[in-house]
């Protein structure tokens, strides 16, 4: 075999595993076959403070601009999948909100945090898990953002932990890193 039909298949072979494999080229971690890394299910009900550490994007329509210390914690019971949530922006700015989990076509995981904001009623999001340890850190996709646009998430226990897996993971897959919380 040729030199330039060895990259020909190496190329195509990048390109159409993800798909063959019931992922998208497009979206890598789209696959049901990652879903016992993107068990959400298996975090819930929260037993503390979720922190949104970093994101790859600057402006959040819905939580804000980048410098804002986000936390995610629950306000009541979780039940059947669902449960009441408080997001505090900073600047005693908080957000109401009932979470519920869902799954993405094929899997057989809760992978989607479906979030109902309370306080507008029809304002509705998804974020998708691309990586979670429940005891470490998440990397989430936030697709009302963009294609692209994920964040880091840690649980207050893991505050100024090393967490290289979601690092690694965030790193590779969302690129570049503006602080939300920095001061934590």
């Amino acid at each position: 075999m040729r030199r330039w039909e060895l990259t020909l298949v190496v190329i195509l072979a990048f390109v159409s595993l993800p798909l063959l494999i019931n992922g998208s080229s497009d979206v890598r971690y789209n696959n049901p076959l990652l879903g016992v890394y993107q068990n959400e299910e298996a975090c819930f009900p929260l037993e503390e403070k979720w922190y949104i550490m970093y994101r790859n994007y600057k402006d959040d329509p819905y939580f804000g601009s980048a410098g804002q210390c986000i936390k995610i914690f629950a306000t009541g019971p979780f039940v059947d999948n669902s449960g009441p949530f408080e997001v505090d922006v900073g600047d005693s700015d908080k957000i109401k909100v009932e979470a519920s989990l869902l799954s993405s076509p094929g899997y057989t995981v809760k992978n989607v945090i479906h979030v109902d904001v309370t306080e507008v009623p029809g304002l509705s999001l998804n974020l998708t898990a691309i990586y979670t340890d429940c005891s470490k850190c998440k990397v989430i996709h936030h697709d009302y953002v963009s294609e692209q646009a994920c964040s880091l998430w840690q649980p207050r226990s893991t505050l100024g932990e090393d967490v290289k897996c979601c690092h690694f993971i965030y790193d590779l897959l969302c690129g570049p890193k503006y602080a939300v919380c920095e001061d934590v």
